[in-house]
């Protein structure tokens, strides 16, 4: 029988369903999140950590998570009484298990990852997924945090719609300087900083080669700056004008292809430290020149930079600079400033 529920119908709910499991190749499938309940904790109960996704079959709404602790984290999602706690209630998808029932529920195990790497990638898959239950655009996680009793003070008062006086504020002020301060004589970690970068930014930035394909995802253009010693100006220039960077790569503020994974995901990895080495290597590159046959279209030759091509090829570089201007051949060679012939400035 067909039925609407919103503005779906219920076969248009089920394809949804069925195109999402398709499309990705996630770890992990269960159908039906109240009957697999003893699969999912048995399975993971060896505290596996991973990225989540918890798709409602009713409306086809989903909320996207991560977690240290995957068993731990659905064993409170299958108690009534955990969701229904006054500090919990407040949360849509917490919401939306009680209204609906466990057993409307699927569960995806999207990926499993090192704790470490959680962060980045909820946040990738927020973005790429964009779930209706998640409040937040980005990943986020507050396990062993715990305010100060001042703080919780400051955010009982704001939650109640009450502004500070002034001298409420130079109170609290003064409660939080010197040693009472949390942070008093600490230091952010590089981690610590990135994942502050991540909260802070509105953006990520996603590197690709000049094969197009994803290699890395980095928190912010400030980050990644600093990490091939490089500045936002220029890396922004470089961005808005789909250039490729240092001969190599091109930065892109969203995906090309919206099923796009990055190649390397652990930071502190030999491959990632070896392509910043690359990068930072390659920091005397301005504009790679790219040679083709003209008949063929084949790739025949890079050249790091017009100069070079003009020595090795014995043409000018202005009739070089103008074949490309011009889109047309030179003694059946044809020059690009891109690995890939006819890319579009709209990539």
């Amino acid at each position: 029988m067909l039925y609407s529920i919103g503005n779906k119908t219920y076969n248009e709910q089920r394809n949804l369903w069925f195109n999402i499991r398709k499309k990705y190749n996630f770890s992990k499938v269960y159908e039906n999140f109240k009957e697999d309940r003893f699969n999912i904790i048995k399975e993971h109960r060896y505290n596996k950590s991973g990225i989540y996704l918890l798709f409602n079959k009713i409306n086809s709404r989903y909320y996207i998570g991560s977690s240290s602790n995957i068993a731990g984290r659905m064993r409170n999602y299958l108690n009534k009484s955990y969701l229904s706690n006054r500090r919990n209630k407040n949360m849509p998808i917490n919401n939306a298990l009680l209204k609906y029932e466990h057993n409307n529920f699927a569960l995806i195990i999207i990926e499993y990852l090192p704790i470490n790497d959680l962060l980045v990638r909820e946040t990738y898959w927020i973005n790429s997924l964009t779930p209706y239950y998640n409040i937040l655009k980005f990943g986020y996680s507050s396990k062993g945090f715990k305010h100060k009793e001042t703080t919780k003070i400051m955010l009982k008062i704001k939650s109640r719609g009450r502004v500070h006086s002034d001298k409420t504020k130079v109170l609290i002020s003064e409660s939080l300087k010197g040693s009472n301060n949390p942070f008093f004589m600490r230091r952010h970690l590089l981690k610590s900083k990135e994942l502050i970068s991540i909260n802070r930014s509105k953006r990520l930035i996603y590197l690709y080669d000049s094969f197009l394909k994803l290699q890395v995802i980095f928190t912010s253009l400030t980050f990644l700056a600093k990490t091939i010693n490089s500045n936002n100006k220029t890396l922004q220039n470089y961005l808005n004008e789909n250039k490729l960077f240092r001969g190599n790569w091109y930065i892109k503020e969203s995906l090309l292809c919206e099923n796009d994974l990055p190649y390397i995901i652990d930071k502190s990895s030999e491959v990632y430290k070896n392509l910043i080495k690359e990068i930072i290597k390659n920091s005397y590159i301005k504009q790679a020149i790219f040679v083709f046959n003209a008949e063929t279209k084949e790739f025949m030759y890079k050249f790091d930079g017009i100069m070079l091509a003009e020595k090795f090829l014995n043409i000018r570089h202005e009739k070089i600079k103008q074949s490309i201007l011009n889109n047309k051949s030179i003694d059946n060679y044809i020059f690009n400033y891109h690995r890939i012939l006819h890319l579009s400035d709209n990539m």
